[in-house]
């Protein structure tokens, strides 16, 4: 077993995953732990090879989509999973709706895309004046707080 500890976003799986998949470490064979956590099982070198390494465009829509995704240890291990087997196994696997994988992955994408719409549909901004100069405040039709609290990390790059 190999324990990887990462930071809590895609690109620093990213970065973790391109060297494990460039050496073949199976997708069984990994621990995905938060950075800071205690290391029970020895870490691999986290060094990326020069051989580039392709995946369709649509892999890492979905991938950055799942991976602000709540459930930390099992986003990563199903993205890893993808990830090795479109490179190893399979170039078309994201076409394969019925695979358990994919299945995961997708409602994964669903429900962080359900939270950006969210916040796009029920909070709203307007412009207010404090001491000289204008900020931005988030409000309600009632003028209260913002009810909705994503239940997932929402990336900046989102729903764009």
């Amino acid at each position: 077993m190999i324990q990887i500890a990462i930071e809590n976003n895609f690109e620093s799986w990213r970065q973790a995953a391109r060297s494990l998949v460039m050496k073949g470490v199976a997708s069984g064979d990994i621990i995905w732990t938060q950075a800071g956590q205690g290391m029970l099982f020895r870490n691999e070198a986290q060094t990326i090879s020069k051989n580039e390494m392709r995946v369709p465009p649509a892999f890492i829509a979905l991938a950055t989509a799942a991976s602000c995704f709540d459930d930390d240890a099992e986003k990563w291990r199903v993205l890893y999973s993808l990830l090795f087997r479109l490179i190893h196994e399979n170039r078309d696997l994201l076409l394969i709706e019925s695979d358990p994988d994919i299945r995961r992955a997708k409602l994964m994408e669903k429900a962080v895309n359900r939270d950006v719409h969210k916040f796009h549909a029920f909070v709203r901004f307007r412009r207010i004046a404090c001491e000289s100069d204008e900020i931005f405040a988030a409000c309600t039709s009632r003028s209260t707080l913002p009810s909705n609290e994503p239940r997932h990390f929402l990336d900046a790059g989102l729903g764009r």
